[in-house]
C-alpha cells in the first residue's frame, strides 16, 4: 500500500517551491539529483509513489517518473525506455 497523501503532500512542496523559483539558480542536473534525492526518500522510507509526487512536474524538471532518469523525450512523465516497458 503506497503511502498517497505523502506523495501528494511533496508534489505540493516541490509545486510550491517551483513556483516560487527556488530552483531557478540551480542547474538542471543539480536540480534533477536534488529531486531524484528526494523521491529516494520518500519511496524507499515512506512508501510514497514516485508518480504522485512528480505528476505535472516531469516535463519542467525533464526527469522521467518511473527510472528517475534524466529525459526531454517524455510522455506522461515516462521516458522512452519506460514506455516500452509498461
Amino acid at each position: 500500500m503506497s503511502n498517497h497523501s505523502g506523495g501528494r503532500m511533496l508534489n505540493k512542496v516541490l509545486n510550491m517551491l517551483n513556483q516560487e523559483q527556488v530552483f531557478a539558480s540551480v542547474d538542471q542536473s543539480k536540480k534533477q539529483s536534488i529531486i531524484r534525492e528526494i523521491v529516494n526518500l520518500a519511496s524507499w522510507q515512506y512508501d510514497c509513489n514516485s508518480g504522485e509526487i512528480l505528476e505535472g512536474l516531469t516535463d519542467e524538471f525533464e526527469m522521467c517518473y518511473g527510472c528517475l532518469e534524466s529525459s526531454n523525450n517524455l510522455e506522461d512523465g515516462l521516458c522512452e525506455n519506460c514506455r516500452s516497458q509498461f
